[in-house]
């Protein structure tokens, strides 16, 4: 354990190092004001520190002279002030508390001096006489605490051992919270302006609710005060910047994907220190909209360049805002600007008052929704989406007849047998952070792998992996960020894979497969490199990941697997051409309308196509079935593949098949996946469909061998290409 001193006697390191003046420390390491190292290591957030002249020493002298008169000796005379003059101290805290009384401030106007005063003795319990079952994680994560700074930088060292210290006391003071990751960075803060209990009791403080909302919601499982926060940025996005937000929709960007560590840390993750340092000033005197006006500021300051940008560089700008950006000077009077508080309160109402009664007039929205609905029917997709159902039915039709004429289903285990030396299988998953993939996941892992968590949204990657263990505690999981239309984002997980593997002492190499990630957009987004991103995601991505894998999967003790997740769709696609301009979908730009039915379709059928010409090359290399190849198609689910569809589309095609039996849930639809992974070692080349190790014949264009060739040959020639590109 690294339980040390309780009471730290480490003040402010910004005090010990700047004494509030920048006056000059003797220090080994060169270091900024705050104890950052000037020359940042490894993968820390940038830290932009402003550099004061000497002619902003007399004023800053002066400011503190003024707040050491209105706090008073010890506090005493704080709440007095405050009453008295409080738009005074509202003032002069916007404009930043001195460094050096800035942790006897936050103490003040938190509340915490309260707690702590009213709670002797409490912190040393928890730290020296409770146990936490969080004790390993937070082991594991300290060091990932603010790396570059002087104070948490030794291993085991007066840092790290506060920084334990406080996070332990606080999951066995609030054992429903626990512990979670961003907790740290929270603390670790706090800890470089006061000491170990009054750190503790200023936690204790926002998380219950000293003094403004409590924020526990921010730790809980699931995080739903995130949820909720998001939720409500999106929609401030949307009416303040709406053509940002119609941008964002476009490029399918939702918060989630770059504003949850602004709420769980409070800019203290990744902004500069100095400006997260007015932030949090302001934050603990006038709560989370703080947290909403920063945002907004940093969107409103950025957004002429932001809804020039593609996916990928947008996702890129919105993690990696300019220094000038974050400047506080320049970020904190467009954020006072922005006046939230009323809109959040509506909303907060709105979510919280019961279902009224049918208003007497129509919604503006309700009409557009179903203005939206209507168009759609109109438009040449809504076929497409009828012939889809044509093939649904056409599918089961094919499943009774099988079974009437007696055709066997391949038997499947119940549980995996085969280990690989003393280590479970491995197997990679890609599309988990909802849905089908996260179904998967979820199953395999009861099943006894060692899944490999492959998503885009990190933050929805860490539910999910958080969400598997807290159903399965044994469960061996490890994530990874990987967006399948970007193909950098592939080739570096691969090698990332592999470090992995080695860094973990297991065996090189993986058992299973499953390409389950697949988009179904209403516009076209080109990627990077040009290609269709609904091509480069549901069927390029998958063929470069199992071209990267394959030899991971060859590599196995034992039989391996590939498990491509495909649909019913396939059956009425117009198959047209398998070459460069149709497989990396440049051919549909040509359309006057995104035909995105069409584009939808023709990626699962290629995605078919290549699972049996896969099994075949297999076949010609390796007649012992060692590596197998099974599409898996899950039938009609409900998921949020359709989120881009009208509404009311969505909703009419999710009632129609509830109503004839046909709607199955996530869980239900990743039952064809999971019995692909048990089935037989020997069982290669089919087509699964309908759960229970059924299989049925797919469309006759996608069993062609000659276009099967075609398309292996044009999407190696791709795969050569974006191979270079990578070297």
């Amino acid at each position: 354990m690294l339980v040390g001193f309780v009471k730290s006697s480490s003040l402010s390191i910004g005090r010990l190092v700047s004494q509030c003046y920048d006056s000059p420390v003797p220090v080994i390491a060169p270091v900024d004001r705050f104890g950052f190292l000037k020359q940042e290591q490894g993968n820390s957030p940038p830290r932009f520190i402003k550099t004061r002249s000497s002619t902003n020493y007399e004023k800053e002298e002066g400011r503190v002279t003024k707040w050491r008169k209105m706090i008073g000796a010890g506090g005493s005379d704080w709440k007095h002030y405050v009453k008295r003059k409080p738009h005074v101290v509202k003032r002069r805290i916007r404009k930043g508390i001195p460094d050096c009384l800035r942790g006897l401030v936050w103490q003040l106007i938190s509340g915490s001096r309260d707690l702590l005063l009213m709670n002797p003795g409490v912190y040393e319990q928890l730290v020296v006489y409770e146990t936490s079952a969080s004790e390993l994680d937070i082991i594991r994560d300290i060091s990932r605490t603010f790396p570059s700074h002087v104070f948490f930088q030794k291993r085991h060292g007066p840092g790290q051992r506060s920084l334990y210290n406080v996070l332990k006391a606080y999951s066995v003071y609030d054992r429903d919270v626990g512990y979670v990751q961003g907790m740290g960075f929270v603390a670790g803060l706090l800890l470089l302006y006061m000491s170990e209990e009054d750190a503790f009791w200023l936690l204790v403080a926002l998380l219950k609710g000293a003094v403004h909302s409590p924020m526990e919601g921010l730790y809980q499982a699931g995080l739903p005060l995130v949820q909720k926060y998001l939720l409500q940025f999106d929609q401030l996005v949307r009416e303040l910047m709406p053509k940002l937000g119609e941008h964002f929709t476009q490029e399918m960007i939702n918060p989630s994907m770059y504003a949850s560590q602004w709420f769980i840390t409070v800019f203290s993750y990744s902004f500069p220190f100095h400006s997260a340092l007015r932030i949090w000033d302001v934050f603990l005197a006038e709560g989370i909209n703080i947290v909403f006006k920063v945002g907004l500021a940093l969107l409103k300051h950025c957004h002429d360049d932001l809804v020039k940008l593609p996916f990928e560089e947008l996702m890129h700008a919105l993690r990696n805002f300019p220094e000038d950006a974050m400047d506080p000077d320049t970020l904190l009077p467009l954020a006072y600007s922005i006046k939230v508080a009323k809109r959040l309160e509506e909303m907060k109402q709105d979510g919280e008052k019961p279902v009224a009664k049918p208003a007497q007039t129509v919604h503006p929205k309700m009409i557009k929704d179903v203005m939206e609905a209507l168009r759609f029917a109109w438009s040449p997709s809504s076929w497409d989406m009828f012939l889809w159902s044509i093939g649904l039915f056409s599918s089961y039709l094919k499943l009774l007849r099988a079974s009437i004429f007696g055709s066997k289903s391949i038997p499947i285990s119940t549980s995996i047998v085969q280990k690989i030396g003393s280590s479970r299988p491995i197997c990679v998953v890609t599309g988990v952070t909802s849905g089908i993939g996260k179904a998967t996941a979820f199953a395999l892992a009861e099943k006894g792998y060692h899944v490999v968590l492959v998503g885009r949204s990190p933050q929805l990657l860490s539910e999910t992996l958080k969400e598997i263990k807290r159903k399965n505690k044994d469960a061996q999981l490890k994530s990874f960020v990987v967006d399948m239309s970007c193909f950098s984002s592939i080739f570096n997980f691969k090698d990332s894979l592999k470090q992995w593997l080695s860094d973990a002492e297991l065996d090189p190499s993986i058992q299973l497969l499953v390409n389950n990630a697949g988009i179904m957009a209403v516009s076209s987004r080109p990627t990077n490199e040009g290609y269709d991103r609904v091509m480069a995601t549901n069927y390029i991505g998958p063929f470069t990941m199992t071209k990267l894998l394959l030899p991971l999967l060859e590599n196995s003790s034992v039989p391996s697997r590939v498990v491509n997740v495909v649909s019913f769709t396939h059956r009425y696609a117009s198959i047209g051409k398998v070459d460069k301009d149709y497989v990396t979908g440049k051919h549909f730009t040509t359309y006057n309308q995104y035909p995105h039915a069409h584009v939808y379709e023709y990626s699962k059928l290629c995605l078919l196509l290549f699972s049996y010409e896969l099994h075949r090359q297999l076949r010609l290399k390796d007649d012992s079935h060692h590596v197998s190849v099974i599409a898996a198609d899950p039938g009609f689910v409900k998921t949020n593949l359709m989120r881009e569809y009208p509404k009311y589309v969505s909703a009419f095609a999710f009632l129609s098949f509830k109503l004839i039996g046909l709607l199955q849930t996530p869980d239900e639809g990743a039952r064809s996946s999971v019995d692909a992974t048990l089935a037989p070692p020997e069982t290669s080349g089919v087509y699964y469909f309908g759960g229970k190790g059924r299989t049925i014949k797919s469309s006759k264009a996608s069993r062609d061998p000659k276009l099967g060739k075609q398309l292996w040959e044009t999407s190696c020639g791709l795969f050569d290409q974006l191979q270079s590109y990578n070297d």
